[in-house]
């Protein structure tokens, strides 16, 4: 198995509907059908096996971020395939490797079951905050991928996306789409956040929103003046406002945060026994401020 390839993985990983691959020594790649992980009937990988398909995925700048901190988050290409994201880690004293397969195209609402006439009336606000809530994996950057996507096709403005990485790629079609990539393009979250300001938006997309103090108010002050659009990784959506005061550790913000808010959208998956979602269902909540603000905090 020595000449096993990364592309050849994810052909097989597309081929079965797959949405995720695991690369890992000492077993087999799997991949996840429908929630499910089950291997591929291919020979346990070796180490020097492993480091040879992350480095098919990895440019010199990541792997040498891999090597200083031992785990890398990025995006990448593959010709004739589409894009995919890596998160590349140490387990063991050894490498490996998760792919996401990022679907072709950007979702609409309607594929992704979102109740466009709710939606649009918080995308239509000047200002403010919008949140896509849930937990990993459930659909977070897809759906800030699809309402920027809305945007870019129906309104004239500069929409400036922040990302870690970034997975979908906008073209500049009624709008102006300028992408920023963390590490790559810019070296961290307060610098990015700077940036936007300076680089006069409209609407500003985080896929996450920050976790230290100093860069969430920033975040609020941009709010108060732009639209910002961002994920936050949590399953109690009417408590959202107290996630990100843990995560800052300021509950002085909190009054801050409810002025600025203006709706938040919630992704959760469950099981099921849908012919068309296979084991797996996801539902989309839309929450206003009032109902964030009634819930006790």
């Amino acid at each position: 198995m020595s000449n096993v390839k990364l592309k050849e993985l994810i052909e097989s990983t597309i081929k079965h509907k797959g949405t995720g691959l695991h690369i890992c020594p000492a077993a087999a790649p799997y991949i996840r059908v429908n929630g499910m992980l089950k291997p591929l009937e291919i020979p346990p990988l070796d180490n020097t096996i492993v480091k040879s398909l992350i480095d098919e995925a990895a440019t010199v700048e990541q792997k040498r971020t891999l090597l200083n901190t031992n785990v890398a988050a990025f995006s990448f290409s593959i010709n004739g395939l589409g894009r995919f994201r890596a998160c590349v880690y140490s387990q063991r004293g050894t490498r490996a490797m998760t792919v996401h397969i990022l679907p072709f195209g950007i979702p609409t609402f309607a594929e992704l079951r979102i109740p466009e006439d709710k939606i649009l009336q918080y995308m239509s606000k000047q200002k403010g905050l919008i949140l896509a809530t849930g937990g990993t994996g459930t659909g977070k950057t897809t759906t800030l991928a699809a309402i920027v996507n809305h945007i870019n096709e129906t309104r004239c403005c500069h929409i400036a996306t922040i990302e870690d990485p970034i997975e979908y790629l906008h073209r500049h079609n009624k709008s102006i789409v300028t992408q920023k990539e963390i590490g790559a393009d810019i070296l961290d979250i307060q610098t990015a956040l700077r940036w936007a300001t300076k680089s006069d938006p409209d609407i500003i997309m985080l896929n996450e929103m920050p976790h230290d103090e100093s860069a969430l108010k920033l975040v609020l002050s941009i709010a108060e003046e732009k639209l910002v659009l961002s994920g936050v990784t949590t399953t109690e959506p009417r408590k959202v406002i107290n996630r990100l005061i843990e995560i800052s550790g300021n509950s002085s913000l909190h009054q801050r945060m409810l002025s600025v808010l203006e709706s938040v959208i919630h992704h959760d998956i469950q099981p099921c026994n849908d012919e068309a979602n296979g084991t797996q269902c996801r539902t989309i909540l839309i929450f206003g401020r009032k109902e964030i603000a009634s819930c006790p905090s």
